[in-house]
């Protein structure tokens, strides 16, 4: 065979190889686009709820830790909105099934007559919660942020503003809200505010 009719062979060769490749690549992006165009569209738009990991499936401790402090601390958020939620509709029977029912708060001890500490859902939404709906109207404790700490706590400030019943006196004052959570549930408050201004308000001697 002569030089000219081998290389004329391997053109030949070279271009039916070509022309396998994109046969082969146009036939595989056809099939791709068959199966896409299959699923339903919700399995192709939104991340199935069990793609998250979980804890005891990461090898890392580090990082199973970091997980589990993460998850727990949505959780835990996601609880404090549904209290606070419930409290600005006014809605304290909603309010009261996010509490446990040993929750304490413990709210400053300067505070005008309702400082103090607070044992028992019943003690402490009736010493805190209904002295306030009793002498102030309205009363809101308005949140500004809410963030998930590293120990599962969760931490809500902003400001209380209200009018006073008998004399009209107004209040706004800053908070900060640190709740003890588990489960579902509230189990401590602690309360940081300051007094001077709700005692003020308040006409407190």
């Amino acid at each position: 065979m002569g030089p000219i009719r081998r290389m004329s062979l391997r053109r030949s060769f070279r271009r039916r190889a070509a022309a396998a490749s994109v046969i082969g690549a146009f036939a595989t992006a056809i099939a791709a686009r068959a199966v896409i165009a299959a699923e339903p569209q919700e399995t192709r738009t939104t991340m199935p709820s069990d793609a998250v990991p979980a804890a005891s499936t990461v090898d890392d401790p580090t990082k199973a830790a970091a997980l589990r402090a993460a998850i727990t601390g949505d959780a835990n958020l996601a609880t404090m909105r549904q209290l606070y939620a419930a409290i600005s509709k006014r809605d304290f029977g909603a309010a009261m099934q996010v509490l446990d029912p040993d929750v304490v708060f413990d709210t400053p001890e300067g505070q005008a007559y309702v400082g103090g500490h607070h044992v028992g859902r019943d003690a402490a939404t009736r010493n805190v919660w209904g002295r306030l709906a009793q002498d102030w109207d309205p009363i809101n404790a308005e949140v500004a942020d809410m963030t998930a700490l590293s120990d599962g706590r969760v931490l809500a400030t902003g400001r209380y503003r209200g009018t006073l019943k008998s004399n009209g006196s107004r209040l706004d004052a800053a908070f900060a809200h640190l709740w003890t959570v588990k489960d579902g549930r509230a189990l401590y408050l602690k309360v940081f505010t300051d007094t001077a201004i709700w005692n003020k308000a308040w006409g407190a001697p």
